[in-house]
């Protein structure tokens, strides 16, 4: 039986935690071993919580110093003795088939790496309950047990398919799927950047994701900005997209809000093989883009210095995407 380490990054979220743990402790699939990382070095609760679970197959980490989310996830992906990892993030839950069935899946497609299943949302009241919203994370209605995804996929320009809190990737001694250090909200993306083609996606809600009322994904700040412009640069410049599908995509980034067009106005500016995107757009769409810059000047300027000041990352989705 292969067997799985799975991570449990924490952060002042005592009954959530032990929701999660709970649902890992009654999982089908017994072999596994577990690191409760509390990235809080003055809460106790963590430690508490294991020692009263008394299963010898967790041990907690307490950091000695607070690392962030993004950082916390990102040591998760380091080489590893194990067959497989996986990250159940604390405000997340698991079903106890969760994995059984993606050990199984991984058995019946040796030819990838990454696998994730579909989720179950639920969102967190007042009163700190969750309600069961009916609604999954991938609406795809086929039918097919499994379903490949291969680079470039639309979600892929600013997003990403896969999603950590239900997800299995084969790991070993010599597998480091570790990435810059980038904002937590872009994390996920960023990974797909070098994660192994094609991504599983099994089509089963086998865990339950949380919307809940504090995150610490953080968006709308420059650096979230500039990652994001980033991405976009890189997409258009490796994926080999047709004129008409990079034209039909500006067209659909004028319908988000806010609009995906501004990002895609950043990329022609950092990135000489998307100025076609300064043809694609209208005077107005110019001129909205340019009043927003004005009215933050700071993320302007992040941005047009990006290559400079963030030159891991740059080099980090440069490197990745030729070997796309």
């Amino acid at each position: 039986m292969p067997k799985v380490r799975v991570y449990v990054p924490t952060f002042q979220r005592h009954i959530m935690l032990a929701r999660a743990l709970k649902s890992l402790v009654a999982q089908t699939y017994n072999n596994w071993v577990c690191e409760v990382h509390n990235d809080d070095p003055a809460d106790k609760f963590p430690e508490k919580l294991v020692k009263e679970i008394a299963d010898p197959r967790i041990i907690i980490i307490n950091h000695q110093k607070k690392q962030g989310g993004a950082k916390t996830i990102n040591n998760c992906y380091a080489p590893t003795s194990e067959d497989f990892i996986s990250i159940l993030e604390d405000d997340n839950w698991w079903e106890s088939e969760f994995l059984e069935e993606m050990v199984k899946a991984a058995n019946k497609n040796k030819h990838a790496t990454v696998f994730w299943s579909n989720m179950k949302i639920w969102i967190e009241k007042p009163d700190g309950s969750f309600e069961d919203t009916k609604e999954f994370t991938n609406k795809n209605k086929a039918n097919n047990e499994f379903i490949e995804y291969w680079w470039p996929c639309r979600q892929q320009i600013l997003g990403a398919v896969h999603s950590n809190g239900a997800c299995l990737v084969r790991s070993g001694p010599l597998v480091d799927f570790r990435i810059p250090d980038v904002p937590q909200a872009t994390i996920e993306s960023f990974r797909e950047r070098i994660f192994p083609q094609p991504l599983i996606f099994v089509n089963k809600p086998l865990a339950n994701f949380s919307v809940t009322l504090k995150t610490a994904r953080e968006g709308g700040n420059p650096k979230w900005v500039e990652a994001l412009t980033a991405l976009a640069a890189t997409f258009f410049k490796y994926s080999k997209w047709s004129q008409k599908e990079k034209e039909d995509e500006f067209s659909i980034g004028k319908t988000k809000y806010p609009p995906n067009t501004d990002i895609f106005l950043n990329a022609a500016l950092v990135e000489k093989k998307c100025r076609f995107f300064f043809r694609l757009a209208s005077p107005i769409d110019l001129l909205k883009w340019s009043i927003r810059h004005l009215m933050r000047p700071q993320t302007f300027f992040k941005i047009l210095l990006s290559r400079k000041t963030n030159k891991k990352m740059w080099a980090f989705l440069e490197a990745n995407m030729q070997k796309k």
